[in-house]
């Protein structure tokens, strides 16, 4: 309750608290305020019943609450402080339709079977002696052991299994109790699409009452609730024995019609092998459960050196070891059967198909010019428009191909000339580029001259004389070196 009430904006806000824990005022005096509060208590109420924590008739109630205005104000208590005026907040609820009493809840009508209408009497007892159809008399044979006695403990035994609902809960105990059908509708819901999802052969879509109370962990109370819904918004169909508990639930399938979702005497029959594989299952766990500790308490009295009675403790074992292998045998003989009737389901499934297929192809081919000689027609029509298409694509490219050829001759040599125009512009960028490359090159020759890579040898002479000579002979000398590198370069 403290995390629902902690989402809660003004919970944490002193002043406003203080307001709503205040008595209500009649809607005639002050329909604001009245409004207001009754809004706010609202949808705290559902905000809880949704999360599942409000008391209810049973310890961990999830669905069914007690509307007590008491009850429900020692729930939301803050600060030493209970709220005041739930009863004009249940009372408004109840009128909105957001609150309803639970045994008006569980009176409602609809659905596609009610109590004792899904078989006739003399089928309906669980425990007791059921009329059964082939499926379940071939069940039946096939756990029947030279004994005849094995049959008739397991049905003790499953009968047992299923009987959770012995007293009537209309009485005294839901009397002040309430539900919240929004939250009851999103439960339901979510189990059905939960069994939906999970579902893979027909079969799976039959469920014990017992287990799927224990799947989503519901108490009595709320199973019962639950299943009314879902009888009611026609999700599932329900089975009670004659004293009106619930014993299985068959869901509906996506693909079937909602009026013929029933439960046969053939769902009883596979219900009946299912429990009865849930009992051995379990049966099996405690038996190797005790081989177990048989071994080891054999072990121990070795261990002690008391030889009697770790031979008694083997002798057990045997024995329980002998039975562990005939219910084991017996749990793959149900699931053999359980596997022939799926088999059998698709087979027919597949069939029904079939034959659905094969009126849909006939009705097709009733179809008015649905003929051998339509179709030829149609297809000899279909080779001529074709034929006609491809002689009116050659026309267009041949007539295209003439109109190029006798164009303009003006147009074609101004066309002519660009293109000569287009070739020479593009010789000229590359021997520019070229050019300009070798100038490069050439520059980076002279950079590298000096005046000792000439090579001149110079005769002895004056000083003055021989500086003058030096000079011409050096400039004739470097004009041949930049003639002969020139030439080299080009």
């Amino acid at each position: 309750m403290e995390e629902v009430l902690a989402r809660i904006p003004e919970w944490s806000k002193d002043e406003r608290m203080a307001a709503l824990f205040s008595r209500i005022p009649p809607r005639d005096v002050n329909p604001t305020v009245h409004d207001s509060r009754v809004r706010f208590w609202s949808k705290t109420i559902v905000a809880a019943a949704q999360a599942g924590v409000l008391l209810g008739p049973e310890d961990s109630c999830k669905l069914v609450f007690d509307s007590r205005p008491e009850a429900l104000a020692t729930q939301f208590t803050r600060k030493g402080l209970s709220p005041l005026g739930m009863e004009t907040v249940v009372a408004a609820m109840k009128s909105s339709g957001t609150l309803m009493a639970a045994t008006l809840y569980l009176k409602r009508r609809g659905g596609l079977v009610g109590v004792n209408s899904a078989v006739t009497s003399d089928e309906q007892s669980v425990d007791g002696a059921v009329n059964m159809d082939r499926v379940s008399a071939f069940a039946h044979a096939s756990l029947a052991f030279a004994t005849g006695t094995v049959w008739r403990v397991m049905t003790a035994v499953i009968g047992s299994f299923g009987s959770i609902f012995d007293e009537d809960v209309e009485g005294n105990q839901l009397k002040d109790c309430v539900v919240v059908p929004a939250v009851v509708e999103e439960l339901a819901a979510r189990v059905c699409n939960r069994v939906r999802r999970e579902a893979v052969y027909s079969t799976d879509y039959l469920r014990d009452v017992a287990r799927l109370s224990a799947e989503e962990n519901l108490t009595r109370v709320d199973t019962l609730v639950m299943l009314r819904c879902l009888e009611v918004t026609r999700k599932a169909s329900v089975l009670y024995d004659s004293h009106g508990n619930p014993q299985f639930v068959k869901f509906l399938q996506r693909t079937t019609d909602a009026t013929s979702n029933k439960i046969t005497k053939a769902d009883i029959g596979i219900l009946r092998i299912v429990r009865t594989r849930a009992a051995i299952e379990k049966q099996i766990g405690a038996l190797e459960s005790r081989v177990s500790e048989l071994s080891k308490s054999a072990l121990a009295a070795v261990g002690e050196g008391q030889k009697t009675r770790a031979l008694a403790h083997l002798r057990q074992k045997r024995e329980v070891a002998a039975i562990l292998d005939k219910r084991t045998g017996t749990l793959h003989t149900l699931e053999v059967i359980l596997s022939k009737i799926q088999q059998a389901e698709t087979d027919v499934e597949v069939l029904a198909a079939y034959d659905a297929g094969t009126k849909t192809l006939e009705n097709i081919l009733a179809l008015p010019g649905m003929t051998l000689e339509a179709v030829t027609n149609t297809m000899e029509s279909l080779e001529d428009a074709l034929g006609q298409q491809d002689e009116i694509e050659n026309a267009l490219m041949q007539g295209n191909e003439r109109i190029a050829e006798n164009g303009d001759p003006k147009f074609s040599e101004e066309l002519e000339k660009q293109l000569e125009d287009l070739v020479a512009s593009s010789r000229e960028e590359e021997h520019t580029g070229e050019s300009q490359g070798t100038m490069e090159a050439l520059i980076g020759q002279l950079e590298g001259l000096s005046v000792v890579s000439v090579g001149i040898s110079l005769p002895n002479v004056d000083a003055a004389e021989s500086a003058g000579n030096a000079e011409g002979e050096l400039a004739d000398a470097s004009g041949k070196e930049l003639r002969y590198v020139l030439a080299g370069a080009v």
